[in-house]
């Protein structure tokens, strides 16, 4: 049994391979719940507000921490050091943001790391929100309230990511990236899919899972 909790703030997402122009969002309030889809708010309010905070924590450390690597590698070695880090050591910083009972990383419909590829209920929350996006209601965040078979409960939670104007240096049109960039790409990602993006297209999300007491 899934129950499932739509969460809308204000509040902007960005991540991946960019620039100072990208905005990382700052932790949002938990207020105001209007619907994406039927709010079963009861169930929302079985939740404790701590775990609200700890996932919603979880996404801010994430993305700050990789924003903060990001540009101290674009400033010292521009887009190549960059995308050499996104490459070679964004997974292991990811891996320090994962607590007993909590994980969080950064997924897409269009990876260009394998090992950031969704599961199964990312892939349905990625589509629902890709036609959000394409309606013009894209939710700042998402959670999902599910029912394991085991009997106890999970928190997914999930904050979009746009793409911003410094994204396209390594994820704009193929034509438009530089050559060296592409070589780069080529060689570490023979099967690479995030490209062909535009400004204000949704990348992906972070997402964050949490075991829930019951």
């Amino acid at each position: 049994m899934v129950r499932r909790v739509v969460v809308m703030v204000s509040v902007g997402a960005m991540l991946g391979c960019g620039t100072a122009d990208e905005r990382v969002p700052d932790q949002p309030p938990a207020d105001a719940v209007p619907a994406l889809e039927t709010v079963e708010s009861r169930e929302l309010s079985t939740v404790d507000s701590a775990s609200l905070a700890t996932v919603r924590g979880a996404a801010d450390a994430l993305g700050k921490g990789l924003m903060t690597a990001l540009l101290g590698q674009l400033e010292s070695g521009g887009p190549p050091a960059a995308l050499a880090f996104c490459a070679d050591s964004a997974q292991t910083l990811t891996a320090r943001y994962q607590q007993e009972g909590l994980d969080v990383h950064r997924t897409s419909l269009k990876v260009r790391n394998p090992r950031n590829a969704p599961d199964s209920v990312e892939v349905r929350v990625l589509d629902a929100l890709a036609a959000q996006h394409a309606a013009g209601t894209l939710p700042p965040e998402y959670v999902e309230i599910r029912r394991l078979g085991t009997g106890t409960r999970e928190l997914r939670y999930f904050r979009p990511i746009q793409v911003q104007q410094g994204c396209l240096t390594c994820h704009g049109a193929v034509d438009a990236i530089a050559p060296g960039i592409q070589s780069v790409l080529a060689e570490r990602y023979p099967d690479d899919a995030a490209v062909g993006y535009a400004v204000g297209d949704l990348r992906g999300v972070i997402a964050v899972r949490r075991a829930l007491p019951e």
